[in-house]
């Protein structure tokens, strides 16, 4: 083998399933044990419902949140698919989006914007949102 060749990198993704539905429960992809996205763009954690359907998508590079363009981390109203919270991170580090945001809030019914989180924000970054979320299709 020539030294100067380097391996192909092995990822290896994991998907659970409920065993009396038969639905995915989550989907998380490694790579050297560590969550990380593939080069494909498909996200490196993904998690469902009882019924399926996606709640939240994570990218990660070597186990640290991570995605170079757009968000990193994004949590889904599984009802109607809307995007409810965009987090934007970059090896571990929230960083601000094109927006200026590092997190953008959304009406989990409607998609329309809520608030958006600074990173020179005085206020602690975590909040509170208490948004109920009818489970029915």
């Amino acid at each position: 083998m020539n030294a100067s060749k380097r391996e192909a990198d092995t990822y290896v993704t994991e998907t659970k399933y409920n065993k009396e539905t038969g639905h995915p429960i989550s989907r998380r992809t490694r790579l050297d044990g560590l969550l990380h996205a593939t080069p494909d763009g498909a996200p490196s954690e993904v998690i469902f419902d009882n019924q399926g359907r996606e709640t939240y998508r994570r990218w990660h590079e070597r186990g640290e949140l991570h995605k170079v363009h757009g968000p990193a981390s994004i949590d889904y109203n599984p009802a109607n698919g809307l995007v409810w919270v965009e987090q934007f991170w970059i090896r571990g580090k929230k960083i601000a989006s094109d927006h200026g945001a590092h997190t953008i809030f959304y009406d989990p019914r409607t998609g329309e914007v809520l608030e958006k989180e600074f990173l020179d924000d005085p206020e602690p970054i975590s909040k509170i949102h208490s948004v109920t979320i009818d489970p029915k299709p």
